[in-house]
């Protein structure tokens, strides 16, 4: 439902936050597999069965989120007439 914020679209929220933060930050993702400790920080489960299930899935959106993005930068690249395009050479 529309303007009702739940525990799920907070965790949602920090995902995208995280991902911006990386992007504009230095843009290595290579820090991605440890984020999702720091948005479900504990050992205690609050919303899912297990900590490690809630981390799991935290853990696939965050992935899923950057290849979105990466997918993203591709189309606009070639959509702007980038090297995927017009090829790269030495003379200009």
């Amino acid at each position: 439902m529309r303007g009702i914020t739940t525990p799920v679209t907070k965790i949602r929220r920090q995902v995208f936050t995280e991902i911006a933060r990386l992007a504009y930050e230095d843009g290595d993702y290579s820090r991605i597999e440890e984020l999702p400790y720091t948005i479900i920080p504990g050992e205690k489960a609050n919303y899912r069965d297990s900590v490690f299930k809630e981390r799991a899935i935290v853990g696939e959106r965050l992935r899923l989120a950057v290849r979105v993005l990466d997918d993203l930068a591709r189309r606009s690249s070639t959509a702007s007439g980038g090297p995927a395009r017009t090829g790269i050479t030495g003379n200009q």
